[in-house]
C-alpha cells in the first residue's frame, strides 16, 4: 500500500512536471532568443523538448493501466516517471541539450515499455478471438445436425465475432507500424468484444471459471481501470 502511494504521490509530480513545462514555453522560448549560448540550427534542442514533453507525457499516461495490469508494475511505471521528471528538471535549469537528450531516452524507454505490452495483448486477444470463433463453430454445427435456427443471441453474437476480429486485425497492423500504444487500445476493444460474446449466448463458465472470474482483470483493463484482485472467502 506504501508502494501504492508513492508511485500516485510520483504520478501527481510528473503531472505537475507536464503543465509547469507547457506553461512556461512563452518565458523559455523568449529566453532562448536573450541567451548568449550558440545553438546548433541543425540540431535546436528546445522543439525537441517541448514536443517530448508532451508526447512522452501522453504516453505514460496511456500506458498507466497496461503498465499496473500486465507489465512491471508500480516499479516499472516509476522508472518512466523518473526519466521524464529528470529531463524536466534539467530544462528548468536551462540545460536544454541534457533535457533533449533525458527526454529522447525518456522516449525510448516508454517504446520499449509499450512494445513489450503490445505482445502481450496481442497474444492474449488471438487467444480470446481464436476461442470465440471455435465455440462458435461448434455452435453451429450442433445447431445443424439437430436441425436448428440460429437464435437472435446466436446472430448477435456472431456480429460480435466480427467486431472483435476487425479490431484484432487493426490492431496487428498499429503494432507493425510500431505503434504500440494505439494496437493496445484494439486489442482492448477486441478482447471486450470477445467477452461481450460468451455474455450474450448467456455462456456461464469459461476455462473451467466462471465467467466474471474468468475475465476479472480483462474487464477492468478494457475500461482501464486498475485491477484490484479480490480477498477469496474462507
Amino acid at each position: 500500500m506504501v508502494h501504492g502511494s508513492t508511485t500516485m504521490s510520483r504520478f501527481l509530480r510528473f503531472i505537475f512536471s507536464f503543465l509547469l513545462i507547457t506553461s512556461c514555453m512563452p518565458l523559455f522560448a523568449q529566453d532562448k532568443q536573450n541567451s548568449s549560448e550558440k545553438i546548433n540550427p541543425l540540431y535546436d534542442p528546445i522543439p525537441v523538448v517541448l514536443r517530448l514533453s508532451y508526447d512522452n507525457f501522453k504516453n505514460i499516461k496511456l500506458l498507466y493501466t497496461a503498465i499496473i495490469n500486465y507489465g512491471g508494475g508500480p516499479s516499472e511505471f516509476d522508472r518512466l516517471v523518473d526519466g521524464y521528471s529528470e529531463a524536466s528538471a534539467l530544462y528548468f535549469s536551462h540545460e536544454y541539450r541534457k533535457a533533449a537528450d533525458a527526454f529522447t531516452k525518456n522516449e525510448k524507454d516508454i517504446r520499449e515499455v509499450a512494445i513489450k505490452l503490445s505482445a502481450k495483448y496481442k497474444e492474449d486477444t488471438a487467444g480470446l478471438n481464436k476461442a470465440i470463433i471455435s465455440h462458435n463453430v461448434k455452435l453451429r454445427v450442433r445447431q445443424s445436425v439437430e436441425g436448428k435456427k440460429a437464435t437472435d443471441a446466436m446472430l448477435s453474437a456472431e456480429k460480435l465475432i466480427g467486431q472483435s476480429s476487425e479490431a484484432l486485425a487493426k490492431g496487428n497492423d498499429f503494432d507493425v507500424r510500431v505503434r504500440p500504444v494505439q494496437a493496445i487500445q484494439l486489442y482492448r476493444r477486441s478482447k471486450d468484444q470477445s467477452i461481450q460474446y460468451y455474455k450474450v449466448l448467456g455462456v456461464k463458465e469459461v476455462d473451467g471459471q466462471k465467467i466474471d472470474d474468468r475475465f476479472e482483470r480483462e474487464k477492468a483493463d478494457n475500461v482501464n481501470k486498475v485491477y484490484v484482485a479480490k480477498e477469496k472467502k474462507n
